[in-house]
């Protein structure tokens, strides 16, 4: 089955990143996010997929991420959670794709998300 990990990559340095935000991109087959991001961490995670979209390009992102998890990828796109739930909510209903949230404990952030995913019927780990 497919994924989609919405991740964060910290201030840029590896180190300090969550250990959850590294293994989802471990796991991945493609990283997603903006440019500036992205080449930050290209350099510690050899033979993955990095595609990259320039700021402002949410919504591109977005729908990249659902497209190449179609194809049957997993995928960590880089962003904010919180920032991001409104996009990935208008691509929810790909019933075959597993959403996952990196999150660090921001839990009035998870709550509205998980609010929003109930509203919406959608199933969530």
């Amino acid at each position: 089955m497919s994924k989609i990990y919405v991740i964060g990559i910290g201030p840029g340095a590896y180190d300090q990143m969550t250990g959850k935000a590294i293994r989802a991109m471990n796991e991945s087959d493609a990283i997603i996010g903006y440019t500036v991001y992205v080449d930050l961490v290209k350099e510690y995670f050899p033979g993955k997929e990095f595609m990259t979209t320039p700021m402002k390009k949410e919504v591109d992102r977005c729908v990249l991420a659902f497209e190449e998890a179609k194809k049957g990828k997993t995928v960590s796109m880089r962003g904010d959670s919180a920032f991001y739930n409104t996009e990935f909510m208008d691509y929810m209903h790909h019933e075959d794709i597993q959403y996952y949230i990196r999150a660090k404990s921001y839990e009035k952030v998870q709550n509205m998300i998980i609010e929003q995913l109930e509203e919406n019927e959608i199933d969530y780990l």
